[in-house]
Parts: structure tokens; sequence; C-alpha cells
């Protein structure tokens, strides 16, 4: 994209020169066209950060400060970060629940068996199946994944296709545009590549029914190769839905925060502690030994300081908390746009 280019598109913009889409694309800006686009890359790291456990809200948690009467300084006192995989509990169960067993296909037509028995070992060539799962698998963590299909010529000059799993976890960023009937009228691929010198450039692939534009943006902006699209057809398939945590995840929230204070707690206060007059503190038995023998002098005594609802509380930390969930669990629902 040359200097006249970006000029020329700044100054349309600036008087409110009025581009669609595909004009946008033809004079080679990509920024413009790809703002009117639905990027969903936001939104997907977003959902990501609630689905890892790493990132979750309870492991925002500070160690708390302990300071003496003066107020200085005296240590950290650690408090406890439990995150709960439930997320990755929940999504599974989902993806059984949908792909637990291989796409089943029919064939409907008659004198065909040859073509759909290539068909089926096609599919299972390019492990059809698997990418399947991968994709519902992501989809239920971030709320959308696609399986880009890529037509090409292998080493004998024979028609190939290879399987591309495109989520915000692989750093992929996906762009939509839909039309009013909620059908795709063009999709972008965003992601990086390291090229020479080690250099680490973003491409955009966008692809329509009839033209393939594939971006790189440029230190002069953007450099875009225009192409038609052979096959008529955006080569995409989208995985789009709730995610599966999505209605459960203030229980999971709680649920983390409850176990990590509850752990708070017991180990300050669960734990018995010993209390004794002066008279008997020379006459302890030593920790390692079974039988213990207390002498009372001059009418010492000795008692366990103890917290009466310890045990319980011990009890409620290591509660299994799996039972609700399930309850909560509601048929999984997913929606595919090709």
């Amino acid at each position: 994209m040359g200097l006249l280019n970006i000029i020329s598109n700044e100054v349309k913009a600036a008087i409110g020169y009025q581009q669609n889409f595909a004009d946008l694309l033809t004079a080679k800006d990509v920024t413009r066209a790809l703002s009117m686009m639905k990027a969903h890359a936001e939104e997907a790291a977003n959902n990501l950060r609630e689905y890892k456990i790493d990132t979750h809200k309870v492991m925002e948690r500070k160690d708390r400060a302990v300071y003496d009467k003066k107020g200085n300084f005296l240590r950290w006192s650690k408090r406890w970060k439990i995150p709960i995989p439930y997320p990755q509990f929940i999504n599974e169960i989902s993806l059984v629940f949908l792909y637990g067993r291989p796409v089943k296909w029919q064939q409907l037509s008659t004198g065909t068996d040859y073509a759909f028995q290539n068909y089926k070992d096609w599919l299972n060539e390019i492990h059809f199946n698997a990418k399947v799962r991968e994709a519902k698998r992501l989809a239920g963590a971030e709320g959308i994944s696609a399986i880009l299909y890529h037509v090409y010529r292998d080493s004998d000059n024979k028609p190939s296709l290879l399987l591309n799993v495109l989520s915000r976890e692989n750093n992929d960023d996906i762009y939509t545009i839909r039309d009013q009937y909620k059908r795709i009228t063009a999709f972008a691929w965003g992601y990086y590549l390291t090229e020479a010198g080690n250099n680490t450039v973003y491409h955009v692939d966008i692809y329509t029914k009839e033209t393939v534009y594939r971006a790189k943006r440029g230190k002069m902006g953007w450099e875009v190769e225009i192409k038609d699209n052979p096959i008529g057809k955006i080569p995409v398939l989208i995985f789009e839905q709730t995610p599966e945590h999505k209605e459960v995840q203030p229980m999971i929230e709680r649920s983390e925060i409850m176990e990590s204070t509850d752990a708070d707690t017991n180990d300050r206060f669960s734990n018995p502690a010993m209390v004794a007059t002066s008279e008997i503190l020379n006459s302890l038995p030593k920790s390692e030994e079974e039988a213990k023998l207390f002498i009372l002098k001059n009418g010492g005594d000795v008692r366990y300081l103890t917290w009466n609802e310890a045990s319980e509380s011990k009890r409620m930390s290591l509660k299994d908390w799996i039972n609700t969930f399930f309850q909560s669990l509601s048929r999984p629902t997913l929606i595919l746009t090709i």
C-alpha cells in the first residue's frame, strides 16, 4: 500500500466519504474494513480468563501484612488462593454429550457407494472428528471458535485439504459480518507470523464468497493481495455459543472464595493449642513420646484451648461441590454457522 493510497483513504475518511466494505478492501484500507466487522477477540479473551484457573478472581487475593503494636512491619501472612477447575469439568461434560461419539454420516442418495466411502475415508485422513471436538471444546471455553478449510495442491499437484482450528487460545483473531438473516457475508482471520529478520508481522485473511484478501501490515500501511475465491463460498465452519460455565460462574467464584477463606481460618484456629501454668513448663513431655505424662506441682494446670466448631469447619472445607454443579448444568447448546 503506497503513500498516495494512505493519503487518499485519510482524505476520504476526513470528508465523510461513504465507502462500503468491498470499496475499503479494494482501496487496501484494511484498518477501516476491519472496523466494520465484529471482532470477537476481546470477548473470547474475557471468557478465557474465567476458564483458566490461573486467572480466576480468587488468584487476586493478596497476602496480609502483619504489623506490631507500633505499626512496624513484621511479616507477610499467607492467604490461600484456591482456584477450582469447575469450568473445565463442565466443558468436558458438554463435549461428551455432543461429540462423545464421532459424527455419523448418512448416505441419502442411491448409486453413490463409491463416492460416499471415499468421502468418509477423506474425513478420516484430515482428522475431521478430532478437529470438531477441538473446536467445540474451545467454543465452550471462549464462546467462539472456527474451523478454516484450507484447500491447496500437494507435491504431486493433487488437490488437498487442511483443517485449521482458530481460537483466542491459539492467538487467532476472528472477525465476522452477518446480514439481517444472521448469515455470514464476510469472515476474517488475524494472526502473527515470524518472517525474515525475526520480525513478527500481523496478517489478516479476509474471505467473501467472491474474493479472498490476504493482507499484511507493513511499515507504510497494509500490503494486500487480492484473489478470486474459486469455490464461491466462505470456507469456514464457525462454532458460536454461550460459554458452558457462564451461567454458574458466580457460583464458581463464590465457592473458590469460601474454600480459600475457610483454609485461612482453619490454619489459624482449627488446631488445638495448649494452655499451661508456669509451674509445669519444665516438666512437659517431649513431642516424640507416644505416652505423655504431665507432672503438676503447686497447683499447676494443663488444658487445651480448642475451637468447638473446628471439626465441622474442616469437614465443610472439604465438602464436594460437584453435585451442585451437576444440578446447575443444562442441556448444552451450540450454533454452527457455515
